[in-house]
Order: C-alpha cells, then structure tokens, then sequence
C-alpha cells in the first residue's frame, strides 16, 4: 500500500496557478506602460517641440 506525504519541495497545484496568474499580470501591464504608452509618450514629445533644424535656418539667415 502506497501512503501519499507531503513534499515540502513540490509547491501545491494551487499555488503554482496562482503564481502563473500574478506573472501574466504583471508581464501584461509591463507591456501596457513600456510597449504603448511609452514610446507614444516619446513620440508626442517629440512632435510637440519645433524642429530645431528649420528653426535655426529661418532664424539664422536675415
């Protein structure tokens, strides 16, 4: 007869759902900052600055 004991090195099943869970919640929100909301931040900061080349040749020049 083969009796079952707990391996305190072998996590429970629930645990290992609840793990994988919070990991793909996280990944999914990094993606969300880092991967859209980021480099669309850097494009309207860029886009809302006057291009500094155009400015210094209409300046410079009378």
């Amino acid at each position: 007869m083969k009796s079952e004991t707990h391996d305190p090195s072998r996590p429970d099943d629930m645990s290992v759902v609840v793990r994988r869970a919070a990991l793909t919640l996280v990944c999914v929100a990094l993606f969300a900052i880092f991967g859209l909301a980021a480099p669309y931040k850097i494009y309207k900061h860029y886009k809302s600055q006057p291009d500094a080349a155009s400015a210094l040749t209409t300046l410079g020049r009378p």
